[in-house]
């Protein structure tokens, strides 16, 4: 079976606006990301714009994650000769970046293909991010922490919240706990992970439902997540 997709060629030519507005959109998410190490680090760049290397090494965090999400996609397209668009960062001053939104634009032999492209960013992104998490648990364990936040947090994600406990163990009884900047970075890069899986569009989620159930399935997929999230949004 042949899905072709909107563009059926597999030349594509950005035009200089497009290109300006992804240049527009890296700067955008590099701020975002620094913005939110500022608040981990309770700096105010607005303010002290001169403490911008401290909040340096966490979004290059942030933008290392994206890199390997990335890298493992356009690694993926090549290896069956897909063409993408550049990719667009989409800033976040909550997550420091949503991610980043490349789209198909030539025609795929395969649902399999559309399956692999899909699915390979989505494991780079959840086992660096998971790695991630371990690590920063691990030493947070060892008193190498430095950002005081509730223990109470860890309610908020089943499985974060299973690491820690399994990890840190009393450390957690506590209501504040110092912990390591790479759990942030971690849970951060787990949560990016998750929202490209939304089955909507051409995120990641929305590939694999249209590789493994259709375009139809996908249509009607995409409809249910913007209706969920604008229900959300209220």
């Amino acid at each position: 079976m042949v899905i072709v997709l909107p563009n059926n060629s597999n030349q594509f030519v950005m035009t200089i606006q497009q290109k300006i507005l992804i240049g527009i959109l890296v700067v955008a998410n590099i701020f975002t990301a620094m913005s939110l190490g500022g608040q981990l680090k309770e700096i105010d760049l607005s303010k002290n714009p001169g403490q911008y290397l401290a909040t340096l090494p966490f979004a290059l965090g942030i933008l290392l994650i994206l890199a390997c999400r990335e890298l493992s996609l356009r690694w993926i397209t090549r290896k069956y000769n897909v063409s993408l668009t550049w990719p667009s960062l989409l800033p976040s001053l909550q997550l420091g970046s949503f991610g980043a939104f490349s789209r198909i634009c030539s025609s795929l032999p395969n649902r399999q293909v559309l399956f692999d492209i899909g699915i390979a960013p989505a494991i780079t992104g959840g086992l660096l991010s998971l790695t991630l998490l371990i690590a920063g648990l691990f030493l947070s364990a060892n008193h190498t922490g430095g950002i005081e936040i509730p223990t109470q947090i860890f309610h908020a994600s089943v499985l974060v919240g299973s690491l820690a406990k399994l990890i840190m163990g009393n450390l957690l009884n506590i209501e504040l706990v110092d912990i390591h900047p790479l759990v942030i970075l971690g849970w951060i890069g787990l949560v990016i992970t998750a929202l490209n899986l939304m089955p909507a569009g051409q995120l990641d989620g929305g590939r694999i439902v249209q590789a493994v159930y259709g375009r139809k399935t996908a249509g009607w997929t995409t409809i249910a997540t913007l209706i969920f999230l604008a229900i959300a949004a209220l």
